[in-house]
């Protein structure tokens, strides 16, 4: 960017002026005078045509919900199933099955050698 443009100055004085700010958190920076009722007036003015996509995104929403709410029946329904496929494809491999597994106590032990 050349430094004489008329945009690189007018960019350097408003980064001069975003240091030289007064407020430690934008959080502080107050509103201008009537921001909040030209927001609320402009909001009210849309025409009701406009207030379409609300609605789709509201069922949308409403659409995820259900289909997160099924999701979360079919599992529970079907878990004691998967559960037993599980164990029992576990027992074909020779490995024991999930409820009878048990945790060794190696911390003092030395690391076990690999069976061949």
């Amino acid at each position: 960017m050349n430094p004489n443009s008329p945009r690189s100055t007018a960019w350097t004085r408003l980064a001069e002026a975003a240091r030289r700010t007064r407020f430690e958190d934008v959080g502080d920076i107050p509103a201008p005078y009537g921001f909040a009722t030209r927001i609320a007036a402009r909001a009210l003015s849309l025409p009701a045509t406009s207030a379409g996509p609300f609605f789709v995104a509201k069922i949308t929403l409403r659409v995820l919900g259900v289909v997160c709410l099924l999701a979360i029946v079919s599992v529970s329904v079907n878990l004691g199933s998967i559960l037993s496929d599980i164990d029992e494809q576990a027992g074909k491999l020779g490995s024991t099955p999930i409820e009878a597994a048990e945790v060794e106590n190696t911390i003092d032990s030395p690391p076990a050698q690999p069976q061949p």
